[in-house]
């Protein structure tokens, strides 16, 4: 219902843009698959290997990657956010689908597949962009629609259970005048 609320209320375009490039990660993300070794030498020969037949990036991770994690199902990691793949591989982040690229860390040399891309465009991320922009001030709304509505209904609660309270929006039980001691 607090969603709801929120989309009327106006929000400037360079707010949303804000909002998407902080939440870049969860709106473009890259399907990718690595080979991780510790030399350079090799890391170019299964490079060359693996841009000549990206088909065989699966057994080439098999036969070559020393990541344990990975090596099994072929290097698959599957999808990562957008930012996580710039700080391995820079600019080569926007290669194209199906690339396959080398990447170096402080301890080992990384030949990294693109296998897909999957992007959100703003226009379809702006209801979520809303409610983490206004977060804060969902519960607020709600609060007021609700107060707004209990007073156009004119809602009332039967004595034996007790009385409504606007200020907490809930229901508060009277005091019984039969004790519960016995």
């Amino acid at each position: 219902l607090g969603d709801a609320l929120l989309a009327y209320i106006p929000v400037k375009q360079d707010h949303l843009q804000s909002a998407y490039q902080k939440a870049i990660d969860q709106y473009h993300q890259l399907d990718i698959a690595q080979i991780a070794v510790t030399s350079k030498t090799l890391a170019q020969k299964v490079l060359t290997k693996a841009q000549h037949a990206p088909g065989n990036f699966a057994a080439l991770a098999k036969q070559y990657s020393q990541d344990t994690a990975t090596s099994g199902s072929g290097g698959e990691v599957g999808f990562v956010g957008r930012s996580q793949v710039v700080s391995l591989v820079g600019s080569a982040a926007k290669a194209k689908v199906g690339s396959v690229v080398l990447a170096h860390t402080s301890c080992e040399w990384i030949v990294l597949h693109i296998i897909s891309r999957k992007i959100t465009p703003i226009a379809q991320a702006t209801d979520q962009l809303k409610s983490a922009i206004f977060a804060a001030q969902a519960a607020s709304l709600l609060s007021k629609a609700i107060t707004a509505e209990e007073s156009k209904l004119g809602v009332h609660v039967n004595p034996r259970y007790g009385h409504w309270d606007p200020k907490s929006q809930a229901v508060v039980a009277s005091k019984s005048a039969i004790s519960s001691t016995g």
